[in-house]
């Protein structure tokens, strides 16, 4: 419904946290605990934005075995948003 508050939730695919379940990040359970309150709500959006560069789980992988890696990048969510526009998502 476009003109009520819809529940979202912007995630970064993390490969390794997110299918795999590893939890040196933290962040193994994010994405299924917010499938899980958009399922008691009734209605929501989740959108799985995932790394363009296909060397990101190497590159993660790598880190989390001590390895120096390249600083990360800042995340651009324009993508997101602009599927959350095209889903007609105006509150949230």
């Amino acid at each position: 419904d476009a003109h009520s508050p819809t529940l979202v939730r912007m995630h970064a695919h993390d490969f390794l946290s997110d299918v795999l379940g590893d939890n040196a990040t933290g962040r193994a359970s994010i994405l299924q605990q917010s499938m899980r309150m958009i399922d008691v709500a009734g209605s929501g959006v989740v959108v799985l934005l995932r790394e363009p560069k296909p060397s990101a789980v190497s590159d993660a992988a790598r880190h989390r075995a001590g390895e120096k890696a390249a600083q990360p990048a800042l995340r651009d969510y324009g993508i997101g948003a602009q599927i959350l526009l095209d889903l007609g998502v105006k509150q949230m």
